[in-house]
């Protein structure tokens, strides 16, 4: 009863059992309510769970012939490198022939771990947010061992109404481990890309410069696209 009357508890106050972190749904002024972290997020400022697009779990890496829409169980790393070997062929689900261009509710990892009412934002819904917030980059010290490092992200100011939500910069996890973790940042839509469904839409951004880590604008999701078996991090939304 003990265990029932605090599983309640969570419930209501909007908790992740795995990381005891509320999540809020923001009211940004735009069509959908945006959370307050990252799916698997401890904090607001934790880049949380990296996921293959279409998949519920986090994997410890991320490839082609582990990912679970794929029929590529014999692939080398040689193989993964190749670009002209990705092809709709290699696809058992989204993959052009069955007419699929967004995430349903059993692929969407948002809807799978928060419930019903969450869900991984379309490529629409990221560019509403890039169009109607301002960006501000951001910089704080973070402790990894030894080490102090600095790991960025984006403020993100609502021009409607002044709220605000925080997407950590997270990179992209490929292969073993994520590629610059702490300077830019991937998050999935629940888009495929029509045209080549090996891709599906993400909203990328860096801070600008010459290198991508200064201050400056975020790229624009509708030129970003990327493999689906690559990990990024899940920002949901609420209608």
């Amino acid at each position: 009863m003990k265990k029932l009357h605090f599983i309640l508890v969570l419930a209501v106050l909007g908790l992740s059992a795995r990381t005891g972190f509320a999540q809020e749904a923001v009211d940004l002024g735009l069509s959908v309510k945006w959370a307050s972290c990252n799916v698997g997020a401890s904090s607001t400022f934790d880049v949380g769970s990296y996921f293959a697009w279409g998949e519920v779990e986090a994997k410890e890496s991320y490839w082609w012939r582990n990912y679970s829409m794929s029929n590529t169980p014999d692939y080398s790393d040689m193989d993964e490198i190749l670009l002209d070997k990705q092809d709709p062929s290699v696809l058992t689900e989204y993959c052009g022939s069955d007419g699929k261009t967004r995430l349903d509710s059993a692929d969407d990892v948002a809807c799978q771990k928060w419930g019903e009412n969450w869900r991984i934002p379309t490529a629409e819904e990221w560019t509403e947010l890039l169009e109607n917030c301002s960006w501000a980059w951001t910089q704080r010290a973070s402790e990894e061992g030894d080490f102090k490092v600095l790991i960025g992200g984006f403020k993100v100011t609502s021009k409607k109404n002044g709220n605000s939500i925080y997407l950590p910069a997270s990179g992209v996890w490929m292969g073993v481990a994520p590629v610059e973790p702490s300077k830019t940042g991937q998050y999935w839509t629940s888009s495929l890309n029509s045209d080549n469904p090996v891709e599906a839409w993400c909203f990328s951004f860096f801070p600008g410069g010459s290198l991508g880590w200064h201050t400056g604008w975020p790229r624009s999701i509708e030129t970003e696209t990327l493999f689906r078996s690559h990990g990024l991090p899940v920002r949901p939304v609420t209608d």
